[in-house]
């Protein structure tokens, strides 16, 4: 709850700071600032939740690790606040790109998706597209450059209930596929940190996991 309550928040705030102009790089700068904020809030909860669930594997049997308070007590006390934050870096590395990738193309999907709605016929008749040639010495135009623009309301507006589960979904399966192996090296830091006390770089469980079963077990679980 408290990181997508940032992760939303940021979102949100992230749309309303970055200039319209920027089209798909205003995804991305949203993007950003909405894992940023989100990582802060999330990367504490992910520690204690692997660590909750990796416990009885790891160390066989029953593990006081198992409860959360106690997991959340023991890595207090070993390690205070930088505790809680093992692998911030690894879990930006593979967080970023991935809503990087997944709200520059969610986002494109509903621009896409809209544009192919009003297109058909299909829109309600509010927000109709337009498209238009600026001239020579309009303002903010440049000859010959082909606009595409919002009469009335917002592309998200006019687009069927059906599109946004769609759009979602692509976005986040190609999201999923590209940052997958990022995930497997940020899961083996926490936990095999958690569990033995030993860090491990990122570099190191890469070659480990590499050497075990090549390509492939970068997208083992996917």
């Amino acid at each position: 709850v408290p990181a997508n309550m940032c992760y939303f928040g940021g979102y949100e705030f992230g749309k309303r700071i970055t200039p319209r102009h920027w089209g798909p790089g205003r995804d991305m700068a949203t993007a950003i600032i909405a894992q940023s904020l989100a990582g802060v809030a999330y990367c504490p909860i992910d520690i204690v939740k692997q660590t909750v669930q990796t416990a009885t594997v790891v160390q066989g049997g029953e593990s006081k690790m198992a409860n959360p308070w106690h997991a959340a007590r023991t890595i207090w006390n070993a390690q205070g606040v930088k505790g809680f934050y093992r692998g911030f870096v690894a879990m930006n590395c593979l967080w970023m790109p991935w809503n990087v990738v997944y709200l520059s193309l969610y986002e494109a999907g509903k621009r896409k998706a809209h544009e192919h709605w009003q297109r058909e016929g299909s829109g309600s008749g509010t927000g109709l597209l337009q498209r238009y040639v600026r001239g020579e010495g309009a303002e903010g135009g440049k000859d010959g450059v082909e606009v595409y623009e919002m009469a009335r309301g917002a592309p998200a507006d006019e687009l069927p209930l059906w599109s946004y589960p769609l759009c979602s979904s692509v976005a986040a399966a190609a999201a999923a596929l590209v940052t997958h192996p990022i995930d497997c090296i940020k899961t083996n830091m926490q936990v095999r940190s958690a569990q033995t006390g030993r860090r491990q770089s990122a570099s190191a469980i890469a070659r480990e996991l590499w050497h075990g079963r090549g390509l492939m077990k970068g997208w083992s679980g996917t």
